[in-house]
């Protein structure tokens, strides 16, 4: 940990007692949390969202401090280049998220989680296999009434797999966005995320209130088609649907 990270965890150690009525906090951070600064945000009668935006993978253990939250967002930052989803940086990574939810199971409400990379998704998905600890942790929240994904997957495959590892969760809001391994060698053929994604997803989340599902960016050998194509689905007072150009 550098020294321009340590003094101002210190000086958020000594600020953060002065406002005890904190109900809302968000942290971008660009390394863990200190268990000093952890322990102190744990004294906070009425903190009940807090939302964490990450510049590496790694949350940290010491976030287990905090308990008793009704909304959670977190931010997973990408890992590592070559990182594979079942490497240890990885796995850290989701055993401390797994054990801030667990810490408020009985009174979260909403939770949002952020995937910025297709290892990170693969990851989740890992976890959320039956019997795996990120799905028992999210199960046990019962009093959960909205639950908000978004990811970034290689292909429509690991795009299913995405929205499977979700069945039996109130998911309201959903982002996939594809970013591909290669562009195709012709325009005609498209690529990204298809009809069967928007089908799936209608079939087995009928609560999604929020469906955003994005090709990722267009190369050069894709010129003839709209760098925009993407599905958007929206039911807060009127339901738009906007098909994907192939």
């Amino acid at each position: 940990m550098d020294y321009w990270w340590l003094g101002i965890a210190q000086l958020m150690e000594k600020i953060i007692p002065n406002l005890p009525n904190l109900e809302s906090l968000s942290l971008r951070l660009s390394h863990v949390l200190p268990p000093r600064l952890s322990h102190v945000l744990s004294q906070l009668a009425y903190l009940h969202t807090l939302r964490v935006q990450l510049k590496d993978v790694a949350l940290g253990p010491h976030l287990s401090f905090v308990k008793n939250l009704r909304h959670l967002e977190l931010d997973l930052a990408p890992p590592p280049p070559d990182t594979e989803h079942s490497s240890p940086v990885v796995e850290s990574s989701f055993k401390n998220m797994i054990g801030l939810i667990d810490n408020s199971a009985q009174t979260l409400e909403t939770l949002i989680l952020h995937s910025h990379d297709p290892i990170c998704t693969a990851g989740f998905v890992h976890y959320m296999a039956p019997g795996q600890s990120l799905q028992t942790s999210l199960k046990a929240c019962k009093g959960m009434s909205s639950f908000g994904v978004y990811m970034e997957v290689h292909d429509t495959e690991s795009a299913l797999m995405a929205v499977n590892s979700l069945i039996g969760l109130p998911v309201t809001i959903l982002h996939l966005k594809c970013k591909p391994h290669m562009f195709p060698e012709t325009p005609s053929e498209g690529y990204g995320l298809g009809i069967d994604v928007l089908k799936r997803v209608c079939q087995v989340h009928p609560m999604i209130e929020d469906l955003k599902l994005e090709d990722g960016e267009v190369g050069k050998r894709n010129l003839a088609r709209p760098a925009d194509g993407h599905v958007f689905v929206s039911y807060s007072g009127s339901s738009t649907l906007t098909l994907p150009h192939h």
